[in-house]
């Protein structure tokens, strides 16, 4: 029933009519979220034909589009594409997936240009078919990464139906190009030669350029200008200490380097250098050497070489300095073989570390001018106040999307693909053995693994799998499939690591030298530098946030030749998957924001792409799990406590931290801030019990800054125990009655007044025992710090001038509130409220429904149109004429404008989704006002309501709406 009535709706009359074609201006800006890429790719998931001519395409633009082409081709879709020879610039490589992968689904051309030709090909156009309308985009934008995200590009996006002129005239345009380019087939081999022609012309002109630019070869960044900028601010300070927190390929080596070379109130004549891990020293020796062009002496201090005796620049293994020997009948440490004094200069690597207590043997030991830690991950989980070390001075931090946005780091294109499936199951960690490494796992990974392909001449691979037993038997298997791997653990020795890496970045053409894949478990999460890797593979869980970060950011640090990273995550059922999404997010760690992330736009050209079963798994993830625990939360508010050196408000855990304010405001976790302090033990102020109530139901009705109204209120009776109301709330009749309701705390024994309304003299006064409990310093500091909070959360999240915030997410309780509706209707609220007094219709939609759940046919047909089903009559239960004249009571207010229909959804009332709230979609019309009737799935008569809403729903919470796995709706 419900998809006759979806059909009918679609075509018949003018519902949905040529009046919502539009006209778009397309653009890139990372700032506004805008992408052209967005644009191509939700068209791609909509159309039923696609048509692309374009003059240039390559690797890095294709890789964006790889899934959405194949998942729409999975679809049936049917697509044409051409491009050229011209200027030869399109990537044959490219070009050969497209026809190899998609034969007989994709056709795509050669518009080929002759030397006897007098013109250019220059075309830049996508043209999707969508039912009986096509939508064109039309501009500057090739099929290139730069094009689709970053640079500045223009474009027009025109609709209509094949009988619009412009549209007719470009379908036109494009059959007679199509038809006159050749098969890809005919023309390839000889394309290809032309383009390695011009890529050997290229190669000598950049050679003649090196020789001009060599002496610019070692400059700092723009990060490293500004971290030596910093250091030099801090040493005029008086300062001796400080800590640099650098992604991890952002090249804080080199900025370390630049810095011992830019340091303007001493000259650094010694230097100690310092590594937890040996295989990075030969490295930092080297980028060492070259900034200061060979003009220090350097050595390396390690147990197998103490090359130091003439050195002043000295590179030495942690492990070596804490090692005690005995000198002349004493034991003493090896770093005491030097000086106290004898560095100007001591930077240590992977500070993250330095809890171990030999650290703390070498700071008390040690006197420089200046010690500088350096860390990708500063962040630690054992207390340990690794900023206080520092004493408190961070001289620079640049996370992941900071130096994506910096254009620091190789972009990379996130893959989450679908485990394999063993009847209708995805495998998981607990999986059987011979499942995870059966042949047909291993088939699975490979084809994925070619199909997302790489940058550069070849694969040069790194696999993170689940434990020893698994790395070994897939990297045996991998082998017996012509693959070159080999498996790497804590096992293996330094040189064993050394030769696999050396093979792994070889360009030899022998197969005896070179290696495909390093499989490995833990050994490569962090300390060791392959900047050739140019494909991850993560085939094990993502329990943590830090560890994936540090695993793909093996490939992330820039090469020559390696234009993007591929990372393949194999997504199974595993209960943190929405670690990923937490990973990549660059807000704070809430359901809502990193559900936002997995459609979300990365800086520079870095993209997250999911496939359907994968993007579930996600959603499924998030919706069941408590994305902060308790145990994650203390530890992020220890380490910012850290970092500040005082206990920070909640302003400052919201500026300053991943976390949200909100969860010290959430009744399901600390109840209060103040709960969350008093119970972690931060502080050892006591409240009375009444006290903690009254702070329990502020926390999650006033501070959370939802409306501007109750925080005024409460700052005027708190501060200056009255609040004088204005003409606009007087003039509301039922504005003073639900003030008074929301000035009552939710005390099941007795309610507690914090003030009431006096409408004779126009204020809200004080609560007498409300003011004597604000006696209490301590409480009233709680107070006021939640409210100050609520003020600067209104300003920042919420809009000042309006209650309700389009695609924020309300309780029923903040709806009932926030829509002047009376407290009593609250527990009354499953499907809608027809309140024409406050001139509102409030809708609440629960779009998937259980097994238990009456089956209304809520459906979204597009991310602008809802169908709305209500049962209208109940013979067992209710008056059939009541009924009728309620709705048509709905029906009479809309069109005569005395209130607004404003629509909230939630995915789900099922049990296993831990969500209790709706996104607020924002006001309807009803397209249907006589509206359809069908008997559900109880045999109840239903009515079908087609609303349209004043704007589409956003993809990130459209496509987590309608998306549901078949595990979350047992």
């Amino acid at each position: 029933m419900l998809n006759e009535i979806k059909d009918a709706y679609l075509k018949t009359s003018n519902l949905i009519d040529e009046s919502q074609n539009r006209s778009a201006f397309i653009y890139n800006d990372f700032s506004e979220s805008r992408q052209v890429l967005k644009e191509i790719l939700y068209h791609l998931s909509l159309c039923d034909e696609f048509y692309f001519s374009v003059a240039f395409i390559n690797g890095s633009g294709l890789e964006k589009l790889k899934l959405a082409l194949k998942e729409a081709v999975e679809r049936g879709v049917k697509g044409k594409i051409i491009s050229t020879n011209y200027l030869s610039f399109s990537d044959p490589k490219s070009l050969k997936f497209l026809d190899d992968n998609f034969e007989g689904s994709i056709e795509t051309r050669m518009y080929y240009l002759t030397a006897e030709d007098k013109i250019g090909f220059h075309t830049k156009g996508y043209i999707f078919k969508e039912g009986e309308k096509y939508i064109a985009i039309i501009g500057s934008s090739n099929i290139t990464a730069s094009a689709l995200m970053t640079n500045k590009e223009w474009n027009s996006e025109i609709s209509g139906n094949p009988e619009n002129k412009v549209i007719k005239n470009i379908l036109f345009e494009f059959n007679k190009m199509f038809d006159k380019a050749r098969p890809l087939k005919e023309v390839l081999d000889r394309y290809k030669l032309e383009y390695e022609a011009n890529i050997r012309v290229r190669n000598e002109v950049n050679e003649k350029n090196k020789i001009v630019t060599k002496i610019y070869s070692f400059q700092p960044n723009s990060m490293q200008k500004q971290v030596i900028f910093n250091t030099n601010e801090l040493i005029n300070a008086g300062e001796k200490r400080g800590l640099l927190i650098s992604a991890t390929g952002t090249g804080k080596t080199f900025a370390s380097a630049f810095l011992t070379k830019g340091i303007e109130k001493f000259k650094v004549n010694n230097l100690l250098f310092i590594v937890h891990r040996e295989t990075i020293l030969k490295q930092a020796k080297k980028t060492f050497d070259l900034v200061f062009d060979n003009q220090i002496k350097s050595g390396i201090y390690t147990g197998k070489s103490k090359d130091i005796d003439d050195k002043n620049f000295i590179f030495a293994s942690y492990s070596t300095l804490i090692q005690t020997r005995e000198i002349d009948g004493e034991k003493v440490k090896d770093f005491e073989r030097f000086k106290e004094d004898q560095f100007d200069l001591i930077i240590i690597d992977e500070v993250h570390r330095v809890g171990d207590n030999h650290y703390q043997e070498i700071f008390d030991y040690f006197k420089p001018k200046f010690l500088l830690g350096m860390s990708a991950t500063p962040d630690r989980t054992d207390g340990y106040d690794l900023y206080k070390l520092f004493d408190h001075n961070i001289i620079y931090e640049i996370r992941l999307l900071d130096a994506l946005d910096l254009n620091l780091l190789t972009p990379f294109d996130y893959f989450g693909i679908k485990d394999i499936t063993v009847k209708g199951q995805l495998i998981d960690d607990e999986s059987d053995f011979n499942l995870l490494t059966s042949d047909e796992r291993i088939k699975h990974i490979l084809k994925e693994a070619e199909f997302y392909s790489y940058s550069g001449d070849r694969v040069r691979g790194l696999i993170f799998v689940s434990n020893v037993k698994i790395g070994k038997e897939l990297s045996r298997k991998m082998n017996e499939k012509g693959l070159k791997t080999v498996f790497l653990d804590g096992s293996n020795s330094q040189k064993e690591r050394d030769e696999a890496i050396l093979k792994l970045e070889s360009t030899s053409r022998s197969k005896d030298e070179t290696l495909d894949y390093i499989l490995t478990v833990d050994i490569f999460n962090e300390g060791v530098d392959i900047p050739s890797i140019n494909q991850i593979i993560l085939l094990r869980p993502t329990k943590s946030a830090i560890i994936f970060v540090q695993q793909i950011g093996r490939g992330l640090r820039k090469f020559v030749g390696k234009d993007y990273l591929v990372i393949l995550d194999f997504i199974g059922n595993y209960k943190g998957n929405f670690k990923i999404a937490k990973a990549f997010n660059k807000g704070k760690t809430t359901k809502d924001i990193v559900i936002k992330t997995i459609n979300d736009i990365l800086p520079g050209e870095a993209t997250i792409n999911f496939d359907k079963v994968a993007k579930e798994r996600i959603f499924d993830s998030i919706e069941k799990a408590r994305i902060n625990t308790k145990e994650e939360i203390y530890n992020d508010y220890l380490d910012l406590k850290n970092r500040l050196n005082h206990l920070p408000s909640l302003i400052e855990v919201d500026k300053f931290s991943t976390l949200s304010p909100s969860v010290f405001l959430d009744l399901k976790v600390f109840k209060s801030f103040y709960d969350f302090l008093y119970e972690k033990k931060f502080i050892n102020e006591t409240l009375s019990e009444k006290e903690k109530i009254i702070l329990r139901y502020l926390s999650h009705s006033i501070f959370d800054g939802k409306r501007k109204l109750e925080i005024d209120v409460l700052s005027g009776l708190v501060n200056e125990s009255e609040f004088n109301l204005t003409s606009d709330i007087l003039s509301k009749p039922y504005m003073a009655s639900r003030i008074n309701e929301f000035l009552c705390t939710d005390n099941n024994d007795k309610p507690i007044s914090l003030g009431k309304v006096d409408e004779i003299n126009q204020k809200v006064i004080i609560n007498s025992e409300f003011k004597s409990l604000l006696l209490n310093k301590t409480f009233k500091k709680y107070i006021n710090e939640g409210i100050e909070y609520a003020f600067y959360r209104n300003a920042n999240q919420y809009d000042s001038l309006s209650s309700l915030k389009l695609y924020e997410k309300y309780s029923s309780f903040d709806i009932t509130r926030l829509t002047n509706l009376s407290r009593n209707d609250k527990s009354t609220f499953y499907g809608y409220q027809v309140k024409e007094k406050e001139g509102v219709i409030p809708l609440l939609i629960n779009y998937k429904k259980g097994n238990d759940d009456i089956q209304y046919e809520d459906h979204f047909i597009d991310s602008q149109h809802l169908l709305w089903s209500s049962r209208e009559v109940d013979p067992r239960k209710h008056n059939y004429t009541k009924e009728l004249n309620t709705i048509s009571k709905i029906k009479r207010l809309l069109k005569e404008g005395k209130a607004d229909l404003l629509v909230f959804v939630k995915k789900s009332n099922l049990k296993a989704i831990n969500e209790n709230t709706f996104y607020y979609l924002g006001k309807a019309k009803i397209l249907n006002i006589d509206s359809e009737t069908s008997l559900n799935s109880k045999g109840l008569l239903c009515y079908h309501y087609l609303l349209e809403l004043e704007k589409p729903v956003p993809n990130d919470i459209y496509d987590y709406l309608t998306l549901m796995t078949n595990e979350s709706i047992k």
